[in-house]
């Protein structure tokens, strides 16, 4: 049996540039499961999210954090390294997201402990599919830890 009728997922996006978060946003709109779509724009903001630290005191734990590497004060691999060092949020799945998709940042996001790495398309239906495939699997299909107890 699926859980995705039975909850709400709390999705973390961290992206700088508006297009990209508004395209990511609409495609959630779309998923079958009930999401709540957070975004911060840099990897400070994230770091802060993640520590319920400033202006994110009430924000949820996430069940998935979506993670632009191009972003401005704090970049993608700088803070997945920082997220990843805390004990406390070892258990997120962290999803790297790339437009380019270079062979050093593809390894270096998976030494980090990214639980995956995806390049962005260029294409607003290839992002669809992709976004659909990360609900099919992500939310639908894995058992994340959000889910335990």
């Amino acid at each position: 049996m699926s859980h995705v009728q039975t909850r709400t997922f709390e999705i973390l996006l961290a992206e700088d540039e508006a297009a990209e978060v508004e395209l990511v946003r609409q495609a959630t709109r779309k998923f079958k499961a009930s999401v709540n779509l957070h975004v911060v724009e840099n990897g400070l903001e994230l770091i802060n999210f993640l520590k319920k630290e400033d202006r994110f005191h009430r924000a949820p734990t996430p069940d998935l954090v979506l993670l632009d590497l191009s972003m401005p004060v704090l970049r993608g691999l700088e803070a997945l390294e920082m997220i990843r060092a805390e004990d406390s949020f070892k258990h997120i799945p962290i999803i790297v997201m790339s437009s380019t998709g270079k062979d050093e940042e593809v390894l270096m996001a998976y030494k980090l402990h990214a639980n995956c790495f995806l390049q962005k398309p260029m294409r607003i239906s290839e992002f669809d599919r992709l976004m659909e495939n990360i609900e099919s699997f992500w939310l639908s299909t894995a058992r994340l830890p959000s889910q335990v107890g």
